[in-house]
């Protein structure tokens, strides 16, 4: 596996445009879907005696379930926005302008669009490919939780740039579209696989409890075992286990509300049993390892 480099977008049908990065293009939904049952049954395995005493089953299950869940992105068109600046742009390489010398650059003042996309939801799936695909896949820039989509034009063609705008997000959409269907399905089903891994690693400890019992001599705990409590107990989410959603709520906030507000808001909905999107504990941790390991991928 290695990653798809960054093509060049042909604006309005010309041979010059803007680079940016094709999405959809850097790895497999079907590789992530393996890397979270793999990373979530090693988790399991290493669930220790302490949390399954402490936390009631159904929490260590709905928390896990939870963890693992993924969210594909939701795009906020209805909060879309533009910005634009003017630049020189190289036509040296467009048939339709007559240009003696096409070897050196040939500059012309135009217009560099930025539409601008904000969206929910885990920003790199935008770089994972679904099940299904076409062979034209669409290009934009991911900046935080945003999706550019940029257009450099000499003609000042609103409508076209708009066009261009349009077929984009569209495309854009359908492979969102595409990947939702493989997630939902995950999503839906992982609370059944948790709950099997829970199971199996209680009767393991029990096993082991009754050997070490069996040995007749007695037994001394190490700290560290009682500090390595995987999930906060007192935690209980109300989510179903077969939801195919990852989060209940959203917490969205100014950086000057995060202590007096943001904060104290989540974690009042959490110990309400509502599962929470709030930045200070919520992030996708899969992507980092699937695309490390996509890198280092002849």
């Amino acid at each position: 596996m290695s990653f798809c480099g960054s093509l060049t977008y042909l604006a309005d049908n010309s041979p010059w445009g803007v680079e940016m990065d094709l999405l959809f293009s850097r790895s497999s939904i079907f590789d992530v879907l393996e890397h979270q049952t793999s990373a979530l049954k090693q988790e399991a395995e290493h669930l220790d005696s302490a949390t399954l005493e402490e936390v009631p089953e159904q929490e260590v299950v709905r928390d896990l379930a939870s963890k693992y869940k993924l969210e594909v992105p939701a795009l906020q068109e209805d909060k879309a926005y533009i910005s634009h600046r003017e630049i020189d742009i190289d036509v040296s390489h467009d048939p339709m302008r007559l240009i003696f010398n096409r070897s050196e650059p040939f500059y012309i003042r135009g217009v560099e669009i930025t539409f601008s996309v904000p969206f929910r939801g885990d920003p790199d799936l935008f770089h994972i490919r679904p099940s299904s695909f076409n062979l034209n896949p669409p290009r934009g820039e991911i900046n935080g939780n945003e999706i550019h989509i940029i257009t450099q034009r000499t003609d000042n063609n609103a409508a076209a740039a708009k066009t261009q705008y349009e077929e984009t997000l569209g495309n854009i959409k359908q492979y969102l579209g595409w990947l939702r269907v493989s997630v939902e399905e995950f999503n839906s089903k992982i609370g059944q696989q948790v709950e099997s891994l829970v199971r199996q690693r209680k009767q393991n400890l029990s096993a082991t409890a009754g050997m070490v019992e069996a040995l007749g001599l007695p037994v001394k705990m190490k700290d560290t075992d009682r500090a390595k409590l995987a999930i906060p107990p007192g935690r209980a989410l109300r989510k179903s286990i077969s939801s195919p959603k990852k989060w209940d709520v959203f917490v969205s906030h100014a950086s000057e509300d995060k202590n007096e507000l943001a904060r104290p808001l989540s974690e009042a909905l959490r110990k309400k049993g509502l599962s929470v999107w709030y930045d200070e504990y919520s992030s996708a941790r899969w992507e980092r390892n699937i695309l490390n390991r996509t890198r280092s991928s002849p």
